[in-house]
């Protein structure tokens, strides 16, 4: 082989480890990029899952509240019901009380 190939030859082998080179630093950066939206991806799942727990929480709180609240109405309303049929009770003595008394004094007023 003469000079000439020898430097051509060495010229090639140099263009390709430079190549190679240049391929291998774009294809690190290339990685090292994707290692760090990965590693955002996972932090923000991290995140999400965090807060979905805390949510499941206060969910849960709610629904303990909106139980109890609910028993209670149910407890209101019976206890309602209880003083409006006392009340109806004691309005029809009264009125049936008015109308004995007038009966009683010969009065001529009966409603």
């Amino acid at each position: 082989m003469t000079k000439t190939h020898i430097y051509i030859a060495a010229g090639i082998l140099a263009a390709a480890v430079l190549a190679a080179a240049i391929s291998s630093s774009v294809t690190s950066h290339r990685i090292s990029r994707l290692e760090r939206a990965a590693d955002a991806a996972i932090q923000k799942a991290n995140d999400q899952a965090r807060r979905a727990a805390e949510l499941e929480k206060e969910t849960y709180a709610y629904k303990e509240k909106i139980t109890y609240l609910e028993t209670r109405l149910g407890e209101l309303d019976a206890r309602a019901e209880r003083q409006s049929a006392e009340l109806e009770r004691l309005s029809a003595d009264t009125d049936s009380a008015r109308r004995a008394l007038r009966r009683d004094r010969g009065g001529t007023n009966e409603r």
